[in-house]
């Protein structure tokens, strides 16, 4: 639909598809002396909504333009057959994986998780630390809310500025790299360095079974691996938690214990949900009738283009716009990934 005579423009789509016989990697027992084969058995429903809005929205006698376009648009797949299996692997890892699961969204995240009693609290073990549940489940769908672009052109004679920002709402991402800083202790969460009485040192438990004022090194150096401190206080690098059993001491032990992301993947799956200023391009044509005198040429024009220039996200990784095995292969899975690179480009264009 076009109004105040195509000032104004809008559009919507809606579709609906269904893929049958989809090829997907499908589990075998191991007793089969195999792990897994290739075959047709996903069928997959998807649909999805588009909604595009276009504004000339300043248009000036001197030549000066302003024209915006919004994109809006949101798309749900589900997953309705996998020839009886429970999920497909599609990529990430044993503990940490995109797969498809019947009745779920492609891109499901699969991984561990601390187990819970029926009232949603934790299941604690004997030291008041949370446990993680020895089977694996859902966590997540990677599917975003909706999707939205903004771009502007703004164009004055013969320069002219296009500005795009895009933004992904909604979704997870696992993020496998803060699980394994937190591992080796070179996040900066583990950096934190917490002090407490010696009444709180004595009954106050690590992971590991001892006191904050008990705790050794390890088995093999028994000297103690927290401080101190003159005045009978005690210093260790780490932080104090309460899973519902009372205080207990988040240290070394614990991130790599329970804690790590080697062991539980739940704690990891953060919001993927991003904005960005994609793409900014400047641009000059030189086409006037003096030029293509000169030149023989209808046309010269030269372009500057910036991409991926800033990021506004509360994902805790490095960019919830990538993924480990690209974007065909799995979602949601972020695995010391690069981001999406920082890019400049000069481009001349001739038209004869």
């Amino acid at each position: 639909m076009r109004f105040f005579n195509d000032r104004v423009s809008f559009s919507a789509t809606a579709y609906y598809n269904q893929t049958t016989d989809a090829i997907l990697q499908s589990q075998l027992p191991p007793t089969s002396g195999f792990t897994n084969f290739i075959s047709n058995a996903g069928v997959i429903e998807n649909k999805g909504l588009e909604l595009s809005l276009g504004a000339t929205i300043v248009k000036l006698q001197n030549g000066f333009t302003w024209n915006a376009n919004v994109i809006w648009f949101a798309v749900r797949n589900t997953v309705t057959d996998l020839a009886g299996a429970q999920y497909v692997f599609l990529s990430g890892y044993t503990d940490g994986a995109s797969v498809a699961t019947k009745g779920r969204p492609l891109g499901e995240l699969w991984g561990t998780f601390y187990q819970r009693n029926p009232n949603g609290s934790y299941f604690t073990d004997a030291n008041g630390f949370a446990y993680v549940n020895s089977n694996t489940g859902a966590l997540g769908t990677t599917q975003p809310d909706f999707k939205a672009s903004f771009g502007n052109t703004f164009s004055y004679k013969n320069l002219s500025l296009y500005v795009l920002f895009d933004a992904s709402v909604g979704g997870k991402m696992w993020n496998g790299t803060q699980g394994a800083l937190w591992n080796f202790g070179t996040n900066k969460a583990s950096a934190t360095t917490t002090t407490v009485s010696a009444v709180d040192a004595a009954t106050i438990k690590t992971y590991d079974g001892y006191t904050v004022d008990t705790a050794p090194i390890n088995g093999n150096n028994p000297n103690p691996r927290n401080i101190l401190n003159g005045d009978g206080t005690y210093t260790f690098r780490g932080t104090i938690g309460d899973f519902g059993a009372g205080k207990v001491a988040l240290d070394e032990k614990w991130y790599q214990g329970a804690g790590s992301g080697f062991n539980v993947n739940a704690p990891f799956v953060q919001d993927a949900s991003w904005t960005r200023l994609r793409e900014v391009t400047l641009a000059y044509s030189l086409n006037s009738p003096g030029v293509k005198s000169a030149t023989k040429l209808q046309s010269v024009s030269f372009a500057f283009t910036g991409r991926n220039l800033l990021l506004w996200t509360p994902y805790q990784g490095i960019d919830p716009d990538t993924n480990l095995t690209g974007a065909t292969n799995g979602r949601g899975i972020d695995y010391f990934q690069n981001p999406n690179t920082k890019s400049f480009i000069f481009k001349l264009t001739v038209a004869f």
